[in-house]
Protein backbone atom coordinates (compact mmCIF):
# COMPACT_ATOMS: atom_id res chain seq x y z
CA UNK A 1 0.00 0.00 0.00
CA UNK A 2 0.93 3.47 -0.83
CA UNK A 3 1.09 5.40 3.11
CA UNK A 4 1.98 8.64 3.74
CA UNK A 5 1.87 10.13 7.55
CA UNK A 6 0.83 13.80 8.31
CA UNK A 7 2.13 15.14 11.29
CA UNK A 8 -0.97 18.16 10.84
CA UNK A 9 -3.05 18.43 8.28
CA UNK A 10 -1.69 19.99 4.89
CA UNK A 11 -2.42 23.59 5.33
CA UNK A 12 -1.95 23.43 9.38
CA UNK A 13 1.48 23.33 8.04
CA UNK A 14 2.24 26.92 7.40
CA UNK A 15 0.37 28.01 11.06
CA UNK A 16 3.11 28.62 13.42
CA UNK A 17 3.44 25.93 16.42
CA UNK A 18 2.76 26.73 20.03
CA UNK A 19 5.90 25.06 22.12
CA UNK A 20 4.33 24.34 25.62
CA UNK A 21 7.27 25.10 28.13
CA UNK A 22 9.59 27.13 26.31
CA UNK A 23 9.29 30.19 28.47
CA UNK A 24 8.71 27.55 31.91
CA UNK A 25 11.91 28.06 34.27
CA UNK A 26 13.07 26.02 37.35
CA UNK A 27 13.06 27.95 40.98
CA UNK A 28 14.73 25.18 42.79
CA UNK A 29 18.84 24.70 40.74
CA UNK A 30 17.81 21.63 38.80
CA UNK A 31 15.65 20.85 36.18
CA UNK A 32 12.79 18.96 37.68
CA UNK A 33 10.56 17.44 35.32
CA UNK A 34 6.61 17.66 35.21
CA UNK A 35 5.46 14.74 36.50
CA UNK A 36 2.56 13.65 34.45
CA UNK A 37 4.85 14.72 31.18
CA UNK A 38 7.48 12.29 32.44
CA UNK A 39 5.20 9.86 33.66
CA UNK A 40 3.28 9.68 30.65
CA UNK A 41 5.89 8.31 28.51
CA UNK A 42 9.12 8.52 25.85
CA UNK A 43 9.65 12.06 23.91
CA UNK A 44 6.78 12.98 21.91
CA UNK A 45 4.99 14.73 19.35
CA UNK A 46 7.73 12.90 16.89
CA UNK A 47 5.98 10.89 13.90
CA UNK A 48 6.29 7.57 12.47
CA UNK A 49 6.73 7.52 8.97
CA UNK A 50 4.37 4.21 8.21
CA UNK A 51 4.98 2.24 5.02
CA UNK A 52 3.62 -1.26 4.06
CA UNK A 53 4.31 -2.93 7.44
CA UNK A 54 1.73 -0.36 9.04
CA UNK A 55 -0.91 -1.25 6.95
CA UNK A 56 -0.44 -4.70 7.46
CA UNK A 57 -0.36 -4.22 11.26
CA UNK A 58 -3.37 -1.80 10.78
CA UNK A 59 -5.09 -5.06 8.83
CA UNK A 60 -4.34 -7.33 12.23
CA UNK A 61 -6.10 -4.91 14.25
CA UNK A 62 -3.10 -3.44 15.42
CA UNK A 63 -2.41 -0.53 13.89
CA UNK A 64 1.25 1.30 14.15
CA UNK A 65 0.29 5.04 14.28
CA UNK A 66 2.74 7.73 15.55
CA UNK A 67 1.93 10.11 18.58
CA UNK A 68 0.02 13.27 17.69
CA UNK A 69 -2.03 13.44 14.50
CA UNK A 70 -3.82 10.49 12.54
CA UNK A 71 -1.96 8.65 9.31
CA UNK A 72 -3.41 8.36 6.58
CA UNK A 73 -2.92 5.78 3.69
CA UNK A 74 -4.70 4.81 0.41
CA UNK A 75 -7.36 2.22 0.83
CA UNK A 76 -10.84 2.65 -1.18
CA UNK A 77 -12.76 4.68 -2.92
CA UNK A 78 -16.62 5.56 -3.19
CA UNK A 79 -16.90 2.12 -5.58
CA UNK A 80 -15.23 0.76 -2.64
CA UNK A 81 -12.23 -0.55 -4.99
CA UNK A 82 -8.70 0.13 -3.84
CA UNK A 83 -6.78 2.89 -4.50
CA UNK A 84 -9.06 5.90 -4.52
CA UNK A 85 -9.29 7.33 -0.85
CA UNK A 86 -7.36 7.01 2.77
CA UNK A 87 -7.66 4.87 6.00
CA UNK A 88 -7.18 7.04 9.12
CA UNK A 89 -5.38 5.53 12.14
CA UNK A 90 -5.93 7.13 15.51
CA UNK A 91 -2.77 8.13 17.64
CA UNK A 92 -2.67 5.09 19.52
CA UNK A 93 -2.28 2.87 16.55
CA UNK A 94 -5.39 1.29 18.21
CA UNK A 95 -8.37 1.88 15.99
CA UNK A 96 -8.62 2.24 12.39
CA UNK A 97 -10.84 2.56 9.56
CA UNK A 98 -11.54 2.85 5.74
CA UNK A 99 -14.07 5.94 5.24
CA UNK A 100 -15.94 5.66 1.36
CA UNK A 101 -14.48 9.17 1.55
CA UNK A 102 -12.89 12.13 3.72
CA UNK A 103 -14.36 15.59 2.56
CA UNK A 104 -12.42 18.43 3.95
CA UNK A 105 -14.62 21.64 3.24
CA UNK A 106 -13.22 25.21 3.79
CA UNK A 107 -16.24 27.45 4.49
CA UNK A 108 -19.82 27.12 6.11
CA UNK A 109 -21.26 26.64 3.04
CA UNK A 110 -19.75 23.67 1.80
CA UNK A 111 -20.29 22.11 5.23
CA UNK A 112 -24.17 23.16 4.60
CA UNK A 113 -24.64 21.49 1.01
CA UNK A 114 -22.36 17.97 2.82
CA UNK A 115 -24.52 17.69 5.63
CA UNK A 116 -27.94 18.97 3.35
CA UNK A 117 -26.81 15.85 0.89
CA UNK A 118 -26.40 13.42 3.25
CA UNK A 119 -29.49 14.09 5.19
CA UNK A 120 -31.51 13.74 1.98
CA UNK A 121 -29.71 10.56 0.77
CA UNK A 122 -29.35 9.11 3.85
CA UNK A 123 -26.03 8.79 3.70
CA UNK A 124 -23.82 8.18 7.46
CA UNK A 125 -21.22 10.98 7.87
CA UNK A 126 -19.00 11.52 11.30
CA UNK A 127 -16.80 14.08 12.11
CA UNK A 128 -13.34 13.84 12.96
CA UNK A 129 -10.82 16.15 14.51
CA UNK A 130 -6.96 15.01 14.88
CA UNK A 131 -8.27 11.65 15.81
CA UNK A 132 -6.48 11.56 19.04
CA UNK A 133 -9.49 9.71 21.27
CA UNK A 134 -7.95 6.26 22.23
CA UNK A 135 -11.49 4.85 21.44
CA UNK A 136 -11.49 5.64 18.10
CA UNK A 137 -14.65 7.31 18.65
CA UNK A 138 -14.79 9.83 15.83
CA UNK A 139 -13.94 7.53 12.92
CA UNK A 140 -15.99 5.31 10.63
CA UNK A 141 -16.24 3.09 7.37
CA UNK A 142 -18.50 5.62 5.99
CA UNK A 143 -17.84 8.80 5.23
CA UNK A 144 -16.03 11.58 7.35
CA UNK A 145 -15.54 15.27 7.57
CA UNK A 146 -12.67 16.76 8.89
CA UNK A 147 -12.76 20.86 9.62
CA UNK A 148 -9.07 21.04 9.70
CA UNK A 149 -9.68 23.30 6.65
CA UNK A 150 -11.39 25.11 9.09
CA UNK A 151 -9.23 26.97 11.57
CA UNK A 152 -9.10 30.70 11.84
CA UNK A 153 -9.53 32.55 14.95
CA UNK A 154 -12.40 34.39 13.89
CA UNK A 155 -11.68 37.33 16.89
CA UNK A 156 -10.77 38.35 20.35
CA UNK A 157 -13.49 41.00 22.49
CA UNK A 158 -10.48 41.99 25.25
CA UNK A 159 -13.21 43.70 27.24
CA UNK A 160 -15.70 40.60 27.08
CA UNK A 161 -12.58 37.87 27.75
CA UNK A 162 -13.98 35.98 24.62
CA UNK A 163 -12.44 34.41 21.90
CA UNK A 164 -14.74 32.90 18.37
CA UNK A 165 -13.19 30.25 16.55
CA UNK A 166 -13.41 27.79 13.99
CA UNK A 167 -12.87 24.06 14.86
CA UNK A 168 -10.62 22.81 13.23
CA UNK A 169 -8.00 25.37 14.82
CA UNK A 170 -5.61 23.44 17.09
CA UNK A 171 -5.81 24.11 21.02
CA UNK A 172 -1.82 24.59 20.81
CA UNK A 173 -2.08 27.62 18.37
CA UNK A 174 -5.55 28.80 19.90
CA UNK A 175 -3.67 29.68 23.37
CA UNK A 176 -0.69 31.29 21.35
CA UNK A 177 -3.22 33.47 19.81
CA UNK A 178 -4.59 34.25 23.06
CA UNK A 179 -1.72 34.90 24.61
CA UNK A 180 -1.22 37.92 22.03
CA UNK A 181 -4.09 39.63 23.51
CA UNK A 182 -3.40 38.59 27.41
CA UNK A 183 -6.23 35.81 27.47
CA UNK A 184 -5.87 32.01 28.18
CA UNK A 185 -8.24 29.45 28.13
CA UNK A 186 -9.78 28.52 31.97
CA UNK A 187 -8.87 24.85 31.53
CA UNK A 188 -6.80 22.77 29.21
CA UNK A 189 -6.66 19.10 28.79
CA UNK A 190 -3.15 17.75 28.45
CA UNK A 191 -2.26 17.55 24.65
CA UNK A 192 -2.39 20.86 22.78
CA UNK A 193 -2.59 19.10 19.31
CA UNK A 194 -6.16 18.63 19.81
CA UNK A 195 -8.28 20.45 17.72
CA UNK A 196 -11.17 22.86 19.13
CA UNK A 197 -13.78 21.28 18.21
CA UNK A 198 -13.03 17.70 19.41
CA UNK A 199 -11.50 19.25 22.63
CA UNK A 200 -15.24 20.72 23.58
CA UNK A 201 -17.26 17.92 22.01
CA UNK A 202 -15.72 14.89 23.74
CA UNK A 203 -15.74 15.88 27.42
CA UNK A 204 -12.72 16.60 27.31
CA UNK A 205 -11.31 18.01 31.20
CA UNK A 206 -8.16 18.99 32.63
CA UNK A 207 -7.79 19.46 36.83
CA UNK A 208 -8.90 21.42 39.00
CA UNK A 209 -11.99 20.29 41.78
CA UNK A 210 -13.66 24.14 41.85
CA UNK A 211 -13.14 24.24 37.89
CA UNK A 212 -15.82 22.28 35.72
CA UNK A 213 -14.82 20.63 32.59
CA UNK A 214 -14.00 22.28 29.29
CA UNK A 215 -17.31 22.19 27.73
CA UNK A 216 -18.49 25.15 30.61
CA UNK A 217 -16.33 27.87 28.84
CA UNK A 218 -18.59 27.74 25.62
CA UNK A 219 -20.60 30.81 25.18
CA UNK A 220 -22.13 30.09 21.98
CA UNK A 221 -22.16 27.94 19.55
CA UNK A 222 -22.95 27.46 15.58
CA UNK A 223 -23.86 24.05 14.77
CA UNK A 224 -24.86 22.75 11.15
CA UNK A 225 -27.45 20.10 11.80
CA UNK A 226 -29.00 17.75 9.55
CA UNK A 227 -32.60 18.51 10.95
CA UNK A 228 -32.45 22.58 10.90
CA UNK A 229 -29.40 23.40 9.18
CA UNK A 230 -27.03 26.12 10.60
CA UNK A 231 -28.57 26.21 14.36
CA UNK A 232 -26.50 28.88 16.89
CA UNK A 233 -27.27 28.23 20.61
CA UNK A 234 -26.34 30.15 23.67
CA UNK A 235 -27.69 29.66 27.59
CA UNK A 236 -30.36 32.08 27.21
CA UNK A 237 -31.65 31.30 23.34
CA UNK A 238 -32.51 27.86 23.93
CA UNK A 239 -30.81 26.36 27.49
CA UNK A 240 -31.93 22.77 26.95
CA UNK A 241 -30.14 22.28 23.05
CA UNK A 242 -27.63 24.19 24.38
CA UNK A 243 -26.46 22.04 27.10
CA UNK A 244 -27.50 18.88 24.93
CA UNK A 245 -25.33 20.33 21.80
CA UNK A 246 -22.28 21.23 24.36
CA UNK A 247 -20.36 17.82 24.77
CA UNK A 248 -22.54 16.44 21.90
CA UNK A 249 -19.96 13.94 20.35
CA UNK A 250 -20.40 15.43 16.83
CA UNK A 251 -23.69 12.96 16.72
CA UNK A 252 -26.67 15.82 16.76
CA UNK A 253 -24.95 18.51 14.41
CA UNK A 254 -21.24 19.15 13.06
CA UNK A 255 -19.62 22.49 15.09
CA UNK A 256 -18.52 25.32 12.76
CA UNK A 257 -17.77 28.03 15.04
CA UNK A 258 -17.84 28.23 18.65
CA UNK A 259 -17.54 31.36 21.23
CA UNK A 260 -15.63 30.49 24.14
CA UNK A 261 -15.02 32.10 27.74
CA UNK A 262 -11.46 32.90 28.42
CA UNK A 263 -9.57 34.23 31.65
CA UNK A 264 -6.52 36.51 32.03
CA UNK A 265 -3.55 35.25 31.17
CA UNK A 266 -1.44 34.10 34.20
CA UNK A 267 1.39 32.32 35.34
CA UNK A 268 1.28 29.07 37.49
CA UNK A 269 3.86 27.94 40.49
CA UNK A 270 3.75 24.17 39.87
CA UNK A 271 5.07 22.17 42.55
CA UNK A 272 5.98 18.27 42.53
CA UNK A 273 6.40 15.83 45.53
CA UNK A 274 5.37 12.60 46.87
CA UNK A 275 3.36 11.45 49.86
CA UNK A 276 2.47 7.42 51.18
CA UNK A 277 -0.75 6.42 50.58
CA UNK A 278 -2.04 7.13 54.23
CA UNK A 279 -0.25 10.16 54.28
CA UNK A 280 -2.32 10.94 50.43
CA UNK A 281 -5.49 9.97 52.93
CA UNK A 282 -4.81 12.37 55.56
CA UNK A 283 -4.17 15.60 53.61
CA UNK A 284 -6.72 14.41 50.76
CA UNK A 285 -9.10 17.04 51.73
CA UNK A 286 -7.25 19.92 52.17
CA UNK A 287 -5.19 19.08 49.61
CA UNK A 288 -8.35 19.40 46.51
CA UNK A 289 -9.33 22.68 48.47
CA UNK A 290 -6.26 24.53 48.46
CA UNK A 291 -5.21 23.94 45.17
CA UNK A 292 -6.18 25.37 41.99
CA UNK A 293 -5.28 22.41 39.56
CA UNK A 294 -3.92 19.06 41.41
CA UNK A 295 -3.60 15.04 39.85
CA UNK A 296 -2.27 12.08 41.93
CA UNK A 297 -0.50 9.18 40.32
CA UNK A 298 -0.52 6.42 42.41
CA UNK A 299 2.41 3.86 41.32
CA UNK A 300 0.84 0.15 41.42
CA UNK A 301 3.32 -1.85 43.56
CA UNK A 302 4.74 0.39 45.80
CA UNK A 303 3.76 2.78 48.35
CA UNK A 304 4.38 6.11 46.47
CA UNK A 305 1.97 8.81 44.94
CA UNK A 306 3.07 11.09 42.92
CA UNK A 307 1.28 14.92 43.83
CA UNK A 308 1.35 17.48 41.59
CA UNK A 309 0.10 20.76 42.72
CA UNK A 310 -0.17 24.41 40.29
CA UNK A 311 -1.38 27.48 41.97
CA UNK A 312 -1.59 31.02 40.39
CA UNK A 313 2.01 32.65 40.88
CA UNK A 314 1.57 35.66 43.50
CA UNK A 315 3.57 38.39 44.10
CA UNK A 316 5.29 36.91 47.64
CA UNK A 317 6.16 33.62 45.37
CA UNK A 318 7.90 36.38 43.14
CA UNK A 319 9.91 37.79 46.47
CA UNK A 320 10.89 34.00 46.79
CA UNK A 321 8.21 33.47 49.65
CA UNK A 322 6.49 29.93 49.33
CA UNK A 323 9.08 28.94 46.68
CA UNK A 324 11.82 26.72 48.45
CA UNK A 325 15.27 27.91 46.75
CA UNK A 326 17.09 25.10 48.20
CA UNK A 327 19.15 23.05 45.35
CA UNK A 328 18.76 19.60 45.00
CA UNK A 329 20.83 17.29 46.87
CA UNK A 330 20.56 14.61 43.61
CA UNK A 331 22.24 15.10 40.38
CA UNK A 332 19.91 14.30 37.17
CA UNK A 333 22.66 11.07 36.74
CA UNK A 334 21.67 10.40 40.67
CA UNK A 335 17.87 11.08 39.88
CA UNK A 336 18.04 8.65 36.96
CA UNK A 337 20.25 6.00 38.71
CA UNK A 338 17.38 3.62 39.41
CA UNK A 339 16.25 3.41 36.01
CA UNK A 340 19.88 3.20 34.48
CA UNK A 341 20.77 0.13 37.32
CA UNK A 342 17.91 -1.72 36.12
CA UNK A 343 18.14 -1.27 32.40
CA UNK A 344 22.27 -2.49 32.16
CA UNK A 345 21.47 -5.16 34.21
CA UNK A 346 22.29 -8.86 32.54
CA UNK A 347 24.75 -7.12 30.16
CA UNK A 348 23.19 -6.73 26.91
CA UNK A 349 23.32 -3.05 27.70
CA UNK A 350 26.11 -1.02 28.20
CA UNK A 351 26.49 2.71 29.80
CA UNK A 352 27.40 4.62 26.51
CA UNK A 353 23.84 3.27 25.16
CA UNK A 354 21.82 5.61 27.54
CA UNK A 355 23.59 8.24 27.24
CA UNK A 356 21.79 11.34 27.12
CA UNK A 357 18.21 8.91 27.51
CA UNK A 358 15.68 10.68 29.67
CA UNK A 359 13.63 8.95 32.48
CA UNK A 360 10.41 8.41 30.28
CA UNK A 361 13.25 7.12 27.63
CA UNK A 362 14.46 4.61 30.49
CA UNK A 363 11.09 3.52 31.55
CA UNK A 364 9.93 3.15 27.80
CA UNK A 365 12.57 0.80 27.70
CA UNK A 366 12.69 -1.03 30.62
CA UNK A 367 8.21 -1.79 29.46
CA UNK A 368 9.17 -2.68 26.31
CA UNK A 369 11.39 -5.60 26.88
CA UNK A 370 8.84 -7.52 29.19
CA UNK A 371 5.71 -5.76 29.32
CA UNK A 372 3.70 -8.59 30.89
CA UNK A 373 6.13 -9.95 33.42
CA UNK A 374 4.57 -8.94 36.56
CA UNK A 375 8.08 -8.87 38.67
CA UNK A 376 9.59 -6.72 35.90
CA UNK A 377 6.92 -4.13 36.19
CA UNK A 378 7.19 -4.42 39.80
CA UNK A 379 10.81 -3.65 39.74
CA UNK A 380 10.37 -0.97 37.04
CA UNK A 381 7.39 0.96 38.89
CA UNK A 382 10.21 0.61 42.41
CA UNK A 383 12.51 2.65 39.92
CA UNK A 384 10.17 5.20 39.09
CA UNK A 385 8.99 5.72 42.64
CA UNK A 386 12.36 6.12 43.70
CA UNK A 387 13.03 8.63 40.40
CA UNK A 388 10.55 10.59 41.82
CA UNK A 389 11.35 11.10 45.67
CA UNK A 390 14.54 12.37 44.24
CA UNK A 391 12.80 14.78 42.10
CA UNK A 392 11.08 16.82 43.75
CA UNK A 393 10.59 20.45 42.72
CA UNK A 394 8.82 23.20 41.23
CA UNK A 395 8.39 25.22 38.16
CA UNK A 396 6.78 27.97 37.10
CA UNK A 397 4.95 29.03 33.35
CA UNK A 398 2.38 30.60 32.01
CA UNK A 399 -0.79 28.29 32.93
CA UNK A 400 -1.27 26.72 29.16
CA UNK A 401 2.48 25.53 29.03
CA UNK A 402 1.70 24.23 32.85
CA UNK A 403 -1.22 22.31 32.10
CA UNK A 404 -0.23 21.31 28.49
CA UNK A 405 1.85 18.10 28.57
CA UNK A 406 3.00 15.15 26.72
CA UNK A 407 1.14 11.67 27.10
CA UNK A 408 3.55 9.67 25.83
CA UNK A 409 3.51 6.87 22.99
CA UNK A 410 0.98 4.48 21.91
CA UNK A 411 -1.13 3.25 24.96
CA UNK A 412 -4.58 1.24 25.92
CA UNK A 413 -6.19 3.51 28.88
CA UNK A 414 -9.42 3.82 30.39
CA UNK A 415 -10.59 6.75 32.57
CA UNK A 416 -13.26 6.81 34.43
CA UNK A 417 -15.50 9.88 36.19
CA UNK A 418 -16.87 9.37 39.67
CA UNK A 419 -18.71 11.50 42.01
CA UNK A 420 -16.55 12.33 44.85
CA UNK A 421 -18.63 15.01 47.28
CA UNK A 422 -18.07 18.59 47.63
CA UNK A 423 -14.88 20.68 48.69
CA UNK A 424 -17.36 21.08 51.31
CA UNK A 425 -17.67 17.67 52.37
CA UNK A 426 -15.24 15.21 50.30
CA UNK A 427 -16.55 12.01 50.79
CA UNK A 428 -13.34 10.11 50.35
CA UNK A 429 -14.61 7.24 48.01
CA UNK A 430 -12.36 8.00 45.08
CA UNK A 431 -9.40 7.85 47.17
CA UNK A 432 -10.97 4.40 48.82
CA UNK A 433 -11.48 3.32 45.16
CA UNK A 434 -7.66 3.23 43.84
CA UNK A 435 -6.53 1.61 47.26
CA UNK A 436 -8.96 -0.83 46.42
CA UNK A 437 -7.85 -0.91 43.10
CA UNK A 438 -4.20 -1.46 44.04
CA UNK A 439 -5.03 -3.98 45.68
CA UNK A 440 -6.97 -5.96 43.56
CA UNK A 441 -3.87 -5.46 40.94
CA UNK A 442 -1.23 -6.88 43.56
CA UNK A 443 -3.86 -9.44 44.05
CA UNK A 444 -4.69 -10.29 41.06
CA UNK A 445 -0.42 -9.86 39.46
CA UNK A 446 -1.68 -7.65 37.26
CA UNK A 447 1.49 -6.27 35.23
CA UNK A 448 0.02 -2.20 35.90
CA UNK A 449 2.43 -0.03 35.15
CA UNK A 450 2.43 3.06 36.57
CA UNK A 451 0.67 5.35 36.98
CA UNK A 452 -2.89 5.58 37.76
CA UNK A 453 -3.91 9.13 37.45
CA UNK A 454 -6.18 10.81 39.38
CA UNK A 455 -7.64 14.57 39.08
CA UNK A 456 -10.87 16.00 39.87
CA UNK A 457 -13.12 18.93 38.44
CA UNK A 458 -16.45 20.60 39.25
CA UNK A 459 -19.18 19.07 37.66
CA UNK A 460 -20.89 19.92 34.10
CA UNK A 461 -24.16 21.36 33.28
CA UNK A 462 -23.64 19.62 29.93
CA UNK A 463 -26.17 16.43 29.45
CA UNK A 464 -23.86 14.35 28.42
CA UNK A 465 -20.70 14.90 30.53
CA UNK A 466 -19.47 11.74 32.67
CA UNK A 467 -19.44 14.83 35.39
CA UNK A 468 -23.16 15.75 34.58
CA UNK A 469 -24.67 17.42 37.84
CA UNK A 470 -27.67 19.44 38.35
CA UNK A 471 -25.47 20.27 41.78
CA UNK A 472 -22.92 22.88 40.90
CA UNK A 473 -21.16 22.06 44.71
CA UNK A 474 -20.83 18.52 43.32
CA UNK A 475 -17.27 17.41 42.59
CA UNK A 476 -16.03 14.46 40.37
CA UNK A 477 -13.04 12.77 40.27
CA UNK A 478 -11.68 11.43 37.06
CA UNK A 479 -9.31 8.25 37.41
CA UNK A 480 -7.17 6.19 34.69
CA UNK A 481 -5.40 3.31 33.80
CA UNK A 482 -2.76 2.97 31.17
CA UNK A 483 -0.57 -0.20 29.54
CA UNK A 484 2.00 1.24 26.88
CA UNK A 485 2.23 -0.86 23.77
CA UNK A 486 5.59 -1.75 22.23
CA UNK A 487 5.71 0.31 18.47
CA UNK A 488 6.64 -2.43 16.40
CA UNK A 489 5.86 -6.13 18.15
CA UNK A 490 3.08 -7.31 16.53
CA UNK A 491 2.24 -10.12 18.32
CA UNK A 492 2.92 -8.53 21.97
CA UNK A 493 0.77 -5.47 21.32
CA UNK A 494 -2.00 -8.15 20.71
CA UNK A 495 -0.77 -9.92 24.17
CA UNK A 496 -0.66 -6.56 25.96
CA UNK A 497 -4.33 -5.56 24.65
CA UNK A 498 -5.37 -8.86 25.69
CA UNK A 499 -3.84 -8.08 29.26
CA UNK A 500 -5.73 -4.41 29.19
CA UNK A 501 -8.69 -6.08 28.60
CA UNK A 502 -8.98 -7.91 32.06
CA UNK A 503 -7.03 -4.59 33.87
CA UNK A 504 -10.25 -2.46 32.35
CA UNK A 505 -12.82 -5.39 33.53
CA UNK A 506 -10.76 -5.60 37.33
CA UNK A 507 -11.22 -1.68 36.98
CA UNK A 508 -15.10 -1.46 36.16
CA UNK A 509 -15.74 -4.37 38.78
CA UNK A 510 -14.05 -2.07 41.59
CA UNK A 511 -16.03 0.51 40.83
CA UNK A 512 -19.43 -0.83 41.09
CA UNK A 513 -22.14 1.26 42.94
CA UNK A 514 -20.10 4.30 42.32
CA UNK A 515 -22.10 5.97 39.71
CA UNK A 516 -19.04 6.09 37.33
CA UNK A 517 -18.57 6.58 33.88
CA UNK A 518 -16.13 5.84 31.58
CA UNK A 519 -14.67 8.88 29.16
CA UNK A 520 -16.34 9.26 26.07
CA UNK A 521 -13.05 9.23 24.18
CA UNK A 522 -11.95 6.11 25.80
CA UNK A 523 -14.99 3.53 26.51
CA UNK A 524 -14.27 0.95 24.54
CA UNK A 525 -17.04 -2.14 24.32
CA UNK A 526 -16.56 -5.18 25.94
CA UNK A 527 -16.49 -8.30 23.39
CA UNK A 528 -18.58 -10.70 25.64
CA UNK A 529 -22.26 -10.24 25.32
CA UNK A 530 -23.16 -9.83 29.06
CA UNK A 531 -20.01 -7.22 29.88
CA UNK A 532 -21.70 -5.25 26.42
CA UNK A 533 -25.09 -5.35 27.44
CA UNK A 534 -24.14 -4.32 31.34
CA UNK A 535 -21.98 -1.30 29.95
CA UNK A 536 -24.91 -0.15 28.06
CA UNK A 537 -27.32 -0.51 31.12
CA UNK A 538 -24.59 1.61 32.78
CA UNK A 539 -24.67 4.44 30.39
CA UNK A 540 -28.36 4.27 30.39
CA UNK A 541 -28.17 4.82 34.14
CA UNK A 542 -26.14 7.41 33.64
CA UNK A 543 -27.52 9.72 30.61
CA UNK A 544 -30.97 11.24 30.30
CA UNK A 545 -31.48 8.84 27.02
CA UNK A 546 -34.92 9.60 26.15
CA UNK A 547 -34.06 13.34 25.72
CA UNK A 548 -31.04 12.37 23.97
CA UNK A 549 -33.18 10.17 21.53
CA UNK A 550 -35.83 13.72 21.21
CA UNK A 551 -32.76 15.85 20.68
CA UNK A 552 -31.74 13.51 17.63
CA UNK A 553 -35.20 13.65 16.15
CA UNK A 554 -34.71 17.59 16.38
CA UNK A 555 -31.35 17.66 15.02
CA UNK A 556 -30.65 14.61 13.17
CA UNK A 557 -33.46 12.73 12.66
CA UNK A 558 -32.24 9.75 10.31
CA UNK A 559 -29.34 9.55 12.33
CA UNK A 560 -26.51 10.19 9.70
CA UNK A 561 -24.02 11.59 12.29
CA UNK A 562 -24.45 8.30 14.49
CA UNK A 563 -21.82 5.53 14.55
CA UNK A 564 -21.92 1.89 15.95
CA UNK A 565 -20.12 3.39 18.80
CA UNK A 566 -22.52 5.85 19.90
CA UNK A 567 -25.35 4.05 18.54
Amino acid sequence: AALRSLTRPPHAAKQPTHAPGAAARWFSGQATPNAASQAGGSKGGTKLKVGAAGAAVLAMGYGLAGYGFYDRFKSKGDSGEPGDSEAIVNWSGTHGCTPVKLHEPETVEEVETLVRKCHEQGRRLRPVGNALSPNGIALSDDEMISLSMMDKVVGVNRWKRQVTVQPGCSVGRLCAELRKHGLVLQNLASIAEQQVGGFLQIGAHGTGAAIPPVESQIVEMKVMTPGEGLVTVTRESDPEAFRMLQCGLGMFGVVCEVTIQCVPAHKLLEKTFTLTKEEVEARHADLIRNHKHIRYHWIPYTDAVVVTTCDDLTAWNKLGFGVKAAKSKYTEEERLGPLRALALEGGARKAEDLAGLSFADLRTMLLESSPLDVNHVRRVNEAEAEFWRRSEGHRVGYSDEILQFDCGGQQWVLEMAAPAGTLAKPSYADVDYVKELLEEIELREIPAPGPIEQRWTASSESVLSPAASEDPSEVFSWIGIIMYLPLADVGMRAKVTEAFRGYAATMRSVLEGLDAQEHWAKIEIPREGEAADEMVARVARRYPVEKVKQAKRRFDPKNILGSNLLD
